[in-house]
């Protein structure tokens, strides 16, 4: 099977294109779009798609589909929750830690100011969603399991590829 006969569910597709051609001004949407995809694609490359363990799973696709390192996985996580909680601006751990936030054009993805105050290249975010996606579709092509995997969370979302 080829990569281009793989089709993806059409709710990461619509994701996918739409942060193709998001303007680079508006950060917080592609910030958004972005952290979707990886979530998505999350539970595809997993075969799960249940709320609980969310963060041990997308950890996991970021492992082994991206080069960043355990710090730098743990800190877009903590940028996932900013987004989806204040705009990409605040972000806390359980245990009352507070992180800040802000929109950098630094020519790296995650550049510490201090301890709990990061600068997020958003470009760089778009970015390695596309090259992580790439290296997922060459593991559902290859590998019978991930494939497998793929197609379970493709029919439970109600799309089976042709």
């Amino acid at each position: 099977m080829e990569i281009e006969e793989i089709e993806h569910s059409s709710v990461l597709e619509e994701i996918l294109n739409e942060l193709k051609e998001t303007s680079e001004d508006k950060p917080i949407t592609i910030g958004l779009l972005s952290i979707s995809a990886l979530e998505m694609m999350s539970q595809l490359i997993s075969g799960k798609l249940n709320k609980r363990g969310n963060q041990k799973r997308l950890d996991r696709y970021l492992t082994f589909n991206t080069k960043l390192n355990t710090e730098q996985r743990e800190v877009l996580y903590l940028f996932r929750n900013a987004l989806v909680h204040t705009g990409g601006r605040f972000a806390s751990t359980p245990a009352g830690k507070e992180y800040r936030f802000v929109f950098g054009d630094r020519e790296q993805l995650i550049y510490s100011r201090t301890k709990t105050f990061y600068e997020i290249n958003i470009q760089l975010l778009r970015n390695l969603v596309f090259k992580s996606w790439e290296k997922s579709l060459l593991k559902i092509q290859k590998d019978t399991s991930t494939h497998e995997r793929y197609l379970f969370v493709l029919k439970r979302l109600g799309q089976v590829p042709t």
